[in-house]
């Protein structure tokens, strides 16, 4: 919102930030009693841009939602408390679900083929999702991220060798089309087009 004096030059200026502050023309803020009422009230009066942005924002992370939820659930069972919690923290609880993962799966050639097939998850839009919101179901996340690095500290020989099922096929296409594959430099995969 601004205001302008009789000669049309602003005289200041007031943004909405986060639903949370006000931020004026000096960069300073000040923090909103009710911000959600301030972009219903806006929107009852003919300015519905918060409205629109705050479902959108509660659209996309509703689709991270789904995408962590489905998953955690792609955990074995002994992992998913622990998957669970990596969702939540970079660091920390990663490092943690590495530990786990290394304690419950110590032969390699099962280790590799569990990871595959829980790397192999992808989330999907729901049906009708607006392009912005499909942006939730792209990439790598954090979490998904630890099965990558794990997966990388295996010898080349023995991941391509591993996978028995389609779905552990599916984990090794989807590492091998990640960014980290290309960073470790490995390989294209055998057959893989391109």
């Amino acid at each position: 919102m601004s205001v302008h004096d009789a000669a049309g030059a602003e005289v200041a200026r007031w943004t909405l930030h986060h639903e949370v502050n006000l931020r004026g023309l000096d960069g300073g803020e000040r923090e909103l009693r009710d911000g959600p009422g301030l972009v219903d009230w806006l929107a009852e009066r003919g300015l519905p841009g918060r409205l629109r942005v705050r479902e959108h924002m509660a659209r996309y992370s509703a689709a991270l939602e789904r995408r962590r939820l489905g998953w955690v659930a792609c955990a074995p069972p002994a992992l998913t408390r622990a998957a669970d919690a990596a969702t939540h923290s970079p660091d920390r609880h990663q490092e943690r679900l590495a530990i786990a993962i290394l304690r419950w799966y110590p032969d390699p050639a099962e280790r590799i083929r569990m990871l595959l097939e829980w790397a192999r998850y992808r989330a999907e839009p729901d049906e009708g999702a607006d392009e912005s919101v499909i942006v939730a179901y792209s990439g790598t996340y954090f979490y998904e991220s630890t099965l990558h690095r794990l997966l990388l500290e295996e010898p080349w020989d023995a991941l391509v060798a591993a996978p028995r099922t389609p779905a552990q096929r599916d984990g090794l296409a989807k590492l091998a089309d990640s960014h980290e594959w290309m960073r470790a430099g490995y390989p294209k995969l055998p057959g893989a087009a391109g």
